[in-house]
């Protein structure tokens, strides 16, 4: 698996079906590690205001392009 930085992000809605997005970082992880860790921010992250699996409508990635860390 090859490692590399992306951007993370997760749209979800409230209760009164409003969509939010969230934007995270994730460096020197796969893909899939990133996009789990997005779910664990969303879903069990206690300094977030926790959000059900069910309403967490899509998580996607970008990859980090150049030199965006340096």
């Amino acid at each position: 698996m090859f490692k590399s930085n992306y951007y993370v992000y997760g749209v979800w809605r409230d209760s009164f079906f409003r969509h939010h997005v969230e934007v995270i970082n994730c460096r020197n992880t796969t893909k899939s590690k990133a996009i789990e860790r997005m779910y664990d921010y969303l879903c069990y992250d206690p300094s977030f205001k926790r959000v059900s699996f069910r309403s967490v409508v899509k998580v996607f990635t970008v990859k980090v392009k150049g030199h965006a860390y340096d």
